[in-house]
């Protein structure tokens, strides 16, 4: 190739062949989607990977409200012992009182 063409236009050829293919990953970028769903392996993949993501999230919610509610058992939990640390102050201050009287 290069005898025959020269040294500038046998190394160009490749070039010209690369800068040809620089469009082919915004291509692929912007309609991938819908070359994909043309597929019927493709579009059964998708369809196979949306049902576990489905599922994924659902067990997801489920397990977020069960961290809620047990963060709500602790929060009630805390604020239980608060106030029975509370009454036994007010006992304790009562009964000093009383004594002193």
């Amino acid at each position: 190739m290069y005898q025959n063409l020269g040294i500038h236009w046998a190394s160009s050829i490749p070039a010209f062949l690369a800068l040809m293919c620089v469009p082919f990953p915004f291509l692929f970028y912007k309609y991938g989607k819908e070359i994909r769903l043309k597929c019927k392996f493709a579009a059964e993949a998708a369809a196979a990977l949306e049902r576990i993501r489905t599922v994924d999230h659902a067990t997801e919610e489920e397990e977020g409200e069960e961290v809620l509610e047990e963060e709500e058992r602790e929060e009630a939990e805390k604020e239980e012992e608060k106030n029975e640390e509370s009454r036994r102050r007010n006992e304790k201050l009562e009964s000093e009182g009383s004594k002193e009287e």
